[in-house]
């Protein structure tokens, strides 16, 4: 077997495993596969990470052990692979007991001073229970492996995307629901949407659904999300820095397009970037930071979005100049790297409120006393109201609330965050997720 073909199976595998129960036939042929694979490649640790789970999902504790100490002898550090060793021992020893129950009570059972309880409570009922108890057991330590694996497929076949960005390029989107390839979304531009109705924004908003991903005939715009819009007002603007020791009307704030139009025209920016703060606009940030106050990048919309049905994964690229990675500003007077917020603005809006991220690199996140995404599973709480944050007479219409939580920092390129989103609040985070979100940021 070649790289290739074993990466093919390795992902047929995968799909194998994810259903809560696997049949017998199945398991048979998944562990014929798995040898086949390591007569080719004895150290695949994926191999070998399967071949283990397929042992431990079949209770058979001794050989699971003997592959995932295979595996230590070349990732000594596997916190997981230590963990499923002692589970399957704990296990082991449960098996034991039980038989030893068994047999304790078979044989009491023929004593007939055995207690009254034991007469009338069958012994397969206790039986019973404690394999309903083990089981339960087993699926909380067995299920986190088992997606883990299926998200680092994910990230695999999302990396294809950085490794080409033609060869993986189709035509059309009937090909690519025959394929495991990714199509190009399109970027549709920033417009302005000062002064117009609620009426107007909603006739926008259903437009640009109509040619997204998300296309329904009887699509409507979530009112918690959208409902606090109020007609005839302006809109926070393009304007990416502040002036500094300003005295006028902030009609600054306003002009030009809207700067929630990014998403708002964009339904397939399922999380896009808002700014939580906004920097001072001083001398050297254009001199230093590649003119970041007026720079096409400082809009922070995507530079490609592209999209694998097969497996619902959106990936998009973020083009930055490296200066941008010296950027600093102050924050209740301590210096910080420019800050971004993950806005689920679309996601909630087409009911994808839970987000987790569960593999980033070069990414740094605020640093609070509370959990952020990379810790637990977030909700997103994005919506859209009339605010004064903008400080133009009568305020603007503007994205809310800020979620520290949410905020990440860019510390090298390239950088990527993965996400995993959900409709309903998953059992645990290690659940396979609605949708694959991953964020790319390369140098410009």
């Amino acid at each position: 077997m070649d790289k290739s073909e074993i990466d093919k199976k390795l992902e047929e595998i995968s799909d194998k495993f994810m259903p809560e129960e696997i049949s017998e036939n199945d398991k048979n042929e998944i562990l014929s596969d798995l040898n086949l694979i390591l007569e080719s490649d004895p150290t695949n640790t994926d191999a070998l990470t399967w071949k283990a789970l397929l042992y431990q999902s079949s209770k058979d504790y001794e050989n699971a052990i003997a592959v995932y100490e295979e595996i230590l002898k070349f990732n000594p550090d596997d916190k997981n692979v230590k963990e499923s060793i002692k589970n399957c021992r704990e296990f082991m020893q449960w098996e034991l007991e039980r038989e030893k129950r068994y047999k304790e009570y078979s044989k009491s059972n023929t004593d007939s001073n055995a207690p009254d309880l034991l007469e009338k409570v069958s012994i397969w009922h206790i039986l019973i229970v404690k394999a309903i108890v083990i089981a339960i057991i087993i699926y909380v330590a067995f299920m986190p492996l088992i997606s883990a694996n299926y998200d680092k497929k994910i990230l695999k076949k999302s990396n294809r995307v950085e490794q080409s960005q033609t060869k993986y390029k189709v035509l059309n989107e009937e090909k690519a629901s025959k394929t495991t390839d990714f199509i190009d979304l399109k970027i549709n531009p920033m417009s302005d949407y000062d002064y117009l109705s609620k009426k107007e924004i909603y006739n926008i908003r259903k437009k640009y659904v109509s040619e997204s991903v998300f296309a329904n005939p009887n699509y409507e715009p979530s009112e918690e999300v959208f409902g606090q819009i109020v007609d005839g007002k302006p809109w926070w603007g393009d304007i990416r820095c502040d002036e500094m020791n300003y005295k006028g009307d902030y009609h600054e704030h306003i002009e030009g397009n809207s700067k929630v139009s990014i998403q708002m025209n964009n339904p397939n920016i399922l999380v896009g970037l808002s700014k939580p703060y906004m920097p001072w606009n001083k001398p050297e940030y254009d001199e230093i930071y590649g003119n970041f106050c007026t720079a096409e990048y400082s809009r922070f919309i995507p530079y490609s979005l592209k999209y694998n049905k097969k497996d619902n994964i959106f990936v998009a690229i973020y083009k930055v100049p490296r200066e941008f990675l010296d950027f600093r500003y102050n924050i209740d007077g301590k210096s910080h790297r420019f800050m971004m917020q993950l806005s689920g603005l679309n996601a909630r809006d087409f009911g994808y409120d839970y987000v987790w991220a569960f593999e980033s690199n070069n990414i740094k996140f605020r640093n609070t006393h509370e959990p952020n995404v990379e810790d637990e599973v977030q909700k997103f709480q994005n919506f859209i109201h009339l605010g004064g944050s903008c400080k133009y007479k009568d305020g603007c219409n503007n994205i809310s609330p800020m979620q520290i939580p949410l905020i990440i920092k860019v510390t090298d390129l390239p950088a990527e965050i993965n996400l995993k989103l959900w409709k309903k609040y998953p059992s645990n985070k290690y659940s396979k997720a609605d949708i694959y979100y991953k964020i790319i940021f390369e140098e410009l």
